[in-house]
């Protein structure tokens, strides 16, 4: 009987130390659980306080994107602006070559026309020369 006995106390302590590692493991597993459930409720917070965050960080994007719109639709504006004056400024500088056109035009005419007055001055002279030749 001594053999069967050493065979129960050999599987005894195989028993024991198989529950001991299952102890262990089941420990390890329990205390793995609570680490998990403690990173999930950290993660969980972590994403509420992200929450207003991100609400934040989309209202700033869509403000961003709408002062993109009114830079593009202000630097339209200003091209705009710039070709609009750009065309005034050539216009008005047609319209002064005119005006030196016209003003050398009159100033010819003012002197045609001082000739010619002088022209008829002499030609009454003349003609009060004749006529008091003539009587």
């Amino acid at each position: 009987m001594s053999q069967p006995q050493a065979e129960l106390e050999k599987l005894r302590a195989e028993v024991e130390m198989v529950r001991g590692s299952a102890i262990e493991a089941h420990r390890k597993l329990r205390d793995e659980r609570r680490a998990s459930d403690d990173n999930k409720a950290a993660l969980r917070y972590a994403q509420e306080l992200l929450a207003p965050v991100r609400e934040d960080r989309r209202t700033t994007l869509e403000m961003l994107n709408a002062q993109k719109v009114k830079l593009a639709k202000s630097q339209a504006a200003l091209e705009m602006a710039k070709r609009s004056a750009a065309e005034s400024q050539a216009a008005l500088s047609k319209a002064e070559e005119r005006l030196e056109e016209v003003r050398a035009d009159r100033k010819a005419i003012y002197e045609s026309n001082i000739e010619l007055k002088e022209q008829v001055k002499s030609c009454k002279s003349e003609l009060e020369s004749e006529r008091e030749a003539l009587s």
